[in-house]
Order: C-alpha cells, then sequence, then structure tokens
C-alpha cells in the first residue's frame, strides 16, 4: 500500500471539510498547505475564499495578500492585480494592497 504524502492528505481534508460545509476547517487545512508549499498562491487564495464564506473579512484580506505576494514574486502580475483589486473592494482604504497594487502597474 503507498502512504499518501502529507500534501495529498490535506488536500483530502480539504476536500471533505469543504463538502461538509466546514469553511473554517477547510481554512484551516488551506493554510497548512500553504506552509508545506509556500510557492503555491493557489493556498492562500482557496484559505481567502473559504474565510469569505465565513464573512471573516480581516483573514480573507491577509490570504489574498498572501497569495497576491506570491503571484507577483513568481511573475504572474495580472493574477496579483486581480488579488489585489478584491482586496480593495473588500477594503478599499488597505494601505500595504494600495501600494502593492501601484508597484504592479510600475512594473508592468
Amino acid at each position: 500500500m503507498v502512504k499518501k504524502s502529507p500534501v495529498a492528505k490535506l488536500k483530502d481534508q480539504v476536500r471533505q471539510h469543504e463538502a461538509r460545509q466546514n469553511y473554517q476547517k477547510a481554512a484551516e487545512a488551506y493554510g497548512e498547505l500553504f506552509r508545506l508549499e509556500p510557492e503555491n498562491p493557489r493556498w492562500p487564495q482557496k484559505a481567502g475564499e473559504s474565510y469569505r464564506k465565513l464573512g471573516q473579512k480581516a483573514k480573507v484580506v491577509e490570504a489574498f495578500q498572501q497569495a497576491a505576494e506570491v503571484n507577483a514574486t513568481q511573475g504572474f502580475l495580472l493574477k496579483a492585480i486581480s488579488l489585489c483589486k478584491m482586496i480593495l473592494d473588500l477594503d478599499p482604504a488597505h494601505k500595504k494592497t494600495q501600494t502593492m497594487l501601484a508597484d504592479l502597474y510600475a512594473d508592468q
């Protein structure tokens, strides 16, 4: 029998939590996935989507900010810009995102 990697186990857990609409546990599992794979911007973005379903705006902003930073670092400027705009829709006065967005537009 093949043992599953920690990442594969967490992905299974996420699917189970989402199927049960347990978005808090899903967000926590996505956070753990991000700790294991910090180069994957998908994990904090998915965590943010789970937090959005829970109405936890501050955590959505934090997770989307992480995803935007990883995308920008990897050269995915349009994805980073999109995430910044999503953050600013939630919190128009978020200074860090305003600065990042200006820098991303300058880099384009």
